[in-house]
């Protein structure tokens, strides 16, 4: 199975802090295999493998849901 990777555009971060915040919550998805959160751009990036039961939502709603915004990142 191939591993997909998503970009995603992370707005609230103000220190290292929310950035592991973001990764632990982001982590604990089911299905994701890794996540790197990035403060000085606002960006994440999460990997998962092909045809695992996660969808881009269910990592937005993860995010939103501890108090940060999120969107897709455009390609």
């Amino acid at each position: 199975m191939s591993v997909k990777k998503q970009e995603f555009d992370i707005t609230g971060m103000h220190c290292a802090a929310c950035v592991k915040r973001v990764e632990n919550v982001v982590s604990k998805v089911d299905g994701v295999e890794s996540v790197k959160v990035n403060l000085l751009t606002r960006k994440g990036s999460v990997e998962y493998k092909d045809g695992a039961s996660v969808d881009s939502q269910q990592i937005i709603d993860a995010i939103t849901n501890i108090g940060f915004g999120a969107t897709e990142a455009d390609e």
